[in-house]
């Protein structure tokens, strides 16, 4: 039964095989219900299909110059936001280990200037003790024009002392000479050294009231907080400049922590005091030192740390033990 059934399909396609090769109405009609081979391809072009295309990539938009700069910017802007953090959360710890202890104080009770005077430059230190009324002391009647002559003839050398020095209007009963001295000074302490008879010093021991020889403690007790500046020189354009053209871009930072402020705002006190007393030496008694900056001038400091107890007031020193101080040093 297979058998015939199989025989019988082959025989009818080789009939419709034969009657599409001799042509004919049913061979057109055939013809017409048959596509022919390569129809899908040709149909298809016909319509103007779109041929696929690749899409791009994120592995080729990450190797694009500009995203891959955006990318890098973003996340140096997130690094700094967190650093900021993290700088402010170790203040406390900077503050316990910087602050001055509340049972300590600092003062600076004096600073000295000094001034050379060359054959040159010595009629600005004759001007100035004539201007000042410093000819002659109050105690004695010693001229220092004529100590002055006789140092520069070889005459006399050595050293001599102007007495202590007070303001005109808060004179102290053993001030040898007044002169309106730098805010924040009640008594100055000054002397004419002999180092050649061409070569005369000056040397002044400015001598601080309370307020300012104490001035140092308020920033050494006070608290400060982390800052963090950028480049003075950076531009809110730079970034996009640095993104679409790969320009130069100042992301720097300073950080400031608490003992830098610290040190820094001492160092700036320090600096007023020694400025103030260096510029009353360069009005009133100019010498070579004149044509450098007040800040190039040869100063020293004098630091005393103590405890603080109830004998503050009482055992600081006082004028008079200031110019014991300074004829035990010169001496």
């Amino acid at each position: 039964m297979k058998s015939n059934s199989s025989r019988e399909q082959r025989g009818n396609e080789s009939k419709a095989r034969h009657a599409l090769d001799a042509g004919g109405d049913d061979d057109a009609e055939l013809r017409g219900a048959l596509p022919p081979a390569g129809a899908d391809e040709d149909l298809a072009e016909s319509q103007g299909e779109p041929e696929p295309t690749e899409e791009p990539s994120p592995k080729g938009l990450k190797r694009w110059g500009p995203w891959r700069r955006w990318d890098w910017y973003r996340k140096v802007r997130k690094q700094e936001r967190g650093a900021n953090t993290f700088w402010r959360d170790r203040d406390p710890r900077e503050h316990a280990r910087g602050r001055l202890p509340d049972d300590e104080s600092v003062q600076v009770p004096a600073i000295w200037v000094a001034e050379l005077y060359t054959p040159s430059t010595v009629g600005g230190l004759l001007t100035g003790i004539g201007d000042l009324g410093w000819e002659y002391g109050r105690s004695r009647d010693d001229s220092l024009t004529r100590w002055m002559n006789d140092v520069r003839g070889g005459r006399r050398a050595g050293w001599t002392s102007l007495g202590l020095v007070s303001p005109p209007e808060d004179a102290h009963f053993m001030s040898e000479r007044t002169a309106p001295l730098p805010s924040g000074v009640k008594a100055a302490l000054p002397i004419l050294i002999s180092l050649t008879p061409s070569l005369t010093a000056l040397v002044i021991a400015f001598l601080f009231d309370d307020h300012s020889a104490g001035s140092l403690d308020s920033p050494l007790r006070a608290e400060f907080s982390t800052t963090i500046q950028r480049d003075p020189l950076f531009r809110p354009w730079h970034p996009v400049r640095y993104v679409l053209k790969n320009g130069s871009i100042r992301l720097g930072r300073r950080i400031r922590n608490p003992d830098l402020i610290r040190r820094e705002t001492v160092r700036s006190r320090l600096r007023d005091l020694e400025s103030g007393c260096a510029q009353w030496v360069r009005d009133h008694l100019p010498g070579a030192f004149v044509s450098l900056p007040s800040s190039r001038v040869p100063t020293a400091t004098l630091l005393i740390t103590e405890r603080v107890g109830e004998c503050q007031h009482s055992c600081r020193l006082k004028p008079s033990h200031y110019a014991a101080l300074s004829s035990a040093v010169i001496s």
